[in-house]
């Protein structure tokens, strides 16, 4: 029998970590920046998640794994405000791990 896992669960099973490098926007599919367990930013990065701004509720697992990466305030203002937030202040809010120079991204 094949084991099939939810195409959204699979990111948590890979045996290496995900590192993710965000440059540009990350925003509508933020979670996928998110599932990784590395991630480092530019402080130009856009990140953003505008569900509410289409009037749609979070999904694809925003709404589980944002609380636990930022605190339930912090997501509850990240996912109800739709707003865009900046490199600088995703590191403050722990969205990502590290902003770099964009010269110094891929390194």
């Amino acid at each position: 029998m094949v084991r099939r896992d939810p195409p959204r669960r699979r990111p948590l099973l890979f045996s290496k970590p995900l590192v993710a490098a965000i440059s540009g926007a990350a925003a509508g599919l933020l979670v996928e920046a998110l599932y990784c367990d590395v991630r480092s930013s530019t402080p130009e990065a856009k990140l953003t998640a505008a569900f509410s701004r289409r009037g749609l509720i979070g999904e694809y697992g925003i709404t589980w794994l944002l609380p636990r990466l930022v605190g339930r305030s912090r997501a509850m203002d990240i996912l109800l405000s739709s707003r865009v937030i900046l490199g600088e202040e995703a590191l403050q809010l722990g969205l990502v791990d590290r902003v770099v120079a964009p010269e110094l991204l891929f390194d």
